[in-house]
């Protein structure tokens, strides 16, 4: 029994001390703080030239506008349209490129001339109405890109066989780039604009010589897009 009470006896002993050690008696803690996970930005703005539309934003509105031709007014075979885009960027990080692209929306916002309803009856084998909305609706087809720059790299300088194939295939077999071309093609990795610069984008475009009674009145609605890309 003596025996047995002892063996209890250290049993017990142990099993105190091993919860004793269970608990301290200081504790210090130290922390790790103002840990933050930031996104990167981007930014880019645009610039009109001085006198034309919006002056600097996120967009602008009318740089290549029928109204800023010389002299103004409605655009005629043979007439022409030069202007230009300051690009300029805001971002936290050295960028990567510049895409651009353009949607073009051909319209007739009037009813036909007789001469263009003629006219595309003739095109199109057919008595087409002369109500808005009725008729040939690819006017971005002769409006030809006859000068196009961007920073210090010419694209297009001139209307016949003058681009850079790199960048553009003429796919309608006629020597020129059109806005219905700039559009199913686009352009890509062009230089990025600096954090601490602008880049001027040019474009000069025609509406192409020829008669052209089929467009009598109707409208092309260009949208230039500009992605700046990390």
């Amino acid at each position: 029994m003596k025996q047995l009470f002892l063996a209890l006896t250290v049993i017990l002993v142990a099993g105190s001390l091993a919860a004793a050690g269970t608990y301290a008696g200081f504790i210090d803690s130290e922390t790790s703080s103002d840990n933050a996970f930031q996104t990167d930005s981007v930014e880019l703005i645009l610039e009109n030239p001085l006198g034309i539309g919006d002056s600097e934003g996120h967009s602008v509105v009318r740089t290549w506008h029928y109204e800023n031709k010389f002299p103004p007014g409605l655009m005629e075979p043979g007439d022409v349209i030069s202007s230009h885009v300051y690009l300029e960027a805001f971002s936290t990080h050295i960028d990567d490129h510049v895409d651009i692209r353009c949607i073009n929306v051909n319209s007739e916002p009037d009813w036909d001339t007789d001469a263009e309803n003629a006219a595309e009856d003739a095109i199109l084998g057919y008595d087409v109405p002369p109500d808005p909305g009725f008729g040939i609706f690819d006017k971005d087809t002769v409006m030809i890109i006859t000068g196009m720059s961007y920073h210090t790299m010419p694209i297009i300088w001139g209307e016949y066989n003058s681009f850079d194939t790199a960048i553009f295939t003429d796919t309608s077999d006629d020597g020129r780039i059109s806005l219905d071309e700039f559009e199913a093609q686009g352009l890509h990795g062009l230089t990025p604009v600096p954090n601490s610069g602008v880049i001027t984008f040019m474009m000069t475009v025609k509406f192409a010589d020829g008669i052209w009674n089929e467009y009598q009145g109707d409208r092309t609605n260009m949208t230039l897009i500009f992605t700046l890309v990390r």
